[in-house]
């Protein structure tokens, strides 16, 4: 732990950056197995969690829980935020990893994160997902909570979407941040911050001529309508074949009335 006391929450502090690697230093890996990480918090005003100077290679910073300091949880090369290049073709601190960026989060059972990376073509990219009860001040965050990981593969044109889904609830309002890391573990900035949203509910609405319309907000994208006609595991959900139609700031599918139960969920996809 770096920066807290025993408990791993309460802050004893740091005088500079709480982790720096310095020009030279190369195979560092901060943090390790996915959530067993250190806590690395409470660097003082303009320092960060984790800084790897320029000159430094090879640094994976994984699993950690990076919260609460003075600047960014990992700060690259120059101070501050490093913005994304075009197909990650410069170098520097950790090769300037190019970090992902997320486009939506929402959170019910589980939270679904949806985003792309732009890095180098054709390479494979460790993605680490965080939850943060705040973002930082500079727009992009730390990463307070451990959610998960995913790895991604990269197009021959640098570009690579994706969709992750993981068990843990995390409340609306708290934001996402994420980390890539290159097969030669060097680990990028943590992204931009994108504020978790709720599941959107659904309403089921009687129709004439045997029919119902399934409705949901038309604010929450990205998601399809799934039904069953048992809730006995295992549960068997199946795609609804209609598509949806915007009709006053909803998207409505309309559906012939079943003779037997019919369940419906929405899935982030």
């Amino acid at each position: 732990m770096r920066g807290t006391k025993a408990d791993g929450l309460s802050s004893l502090g740091n005088s500079t950056h709480a982790v720096e690697c310095e020009a030279g230093a190369t195979n560092n890996a901060i943090g390790g197995a996915a959530g067993a990480g250190n806590r690395i918090a409470f660097s003082p005003s303009g320092f960060a969690g984790v800084r790897v100077r320029d000159g430094s290679l090879k640094n994976s910073i994984l699993g950690n829980a990076v919260f609460s300091n003075g600047a960014l949880g990992i700060d690259l090369g120059a101070a501050g935020v490093t913005a994304n290049d075009s197909c990650d073709g410069d170098s520097g601190a950790n090769m300037l990893q190019n970090f992902p960026v997320l486009t939506q989060a929402v959170s019910g059972k589980g939270t679904g994160i949806r985003g792309s990376l732009n890095s180098t073509a054709g390479g494979s990219f460790l993605l680490q997902f965080f939850a943060n009860s705040a973002c930082d001040g500079s727009g992009n965050g730390e990463g307070q909570i451990y959610l998960g990981d995913k790895t991604v593969v990269t197009s021959n044109d640098c570009n690579v979407s994706f969709v992750a889904t993981f068990n843990t609830s995390v409340p609306t309002g708290y934001v996402i941040t994420s980390t890539a890391t290159d097969a030669a573990n060097n680990t990028s900035e943590f992204s931009a911050c994108v504020t978790l949203a709720p599941v959107p509910a659904l309403a089921i609405t009687p129709r004439t001529n045997h029919q119902v319309n399934v409705s949901w907000t038309n604010s929450a994208t990205g998601f399809v309508l799934k039904q069953t006609s048992s809730l006995s595991p295992p549960i068997q959900w199946t795609t609804v074949p209609n598509s949806p139609v915007l009709t006053n700031n909803q998207f409505v599918v309309t559906l012939p009335i079943s003779s037997t139960n019919r369940f419906f969920l929405l899935s982030f996809e």
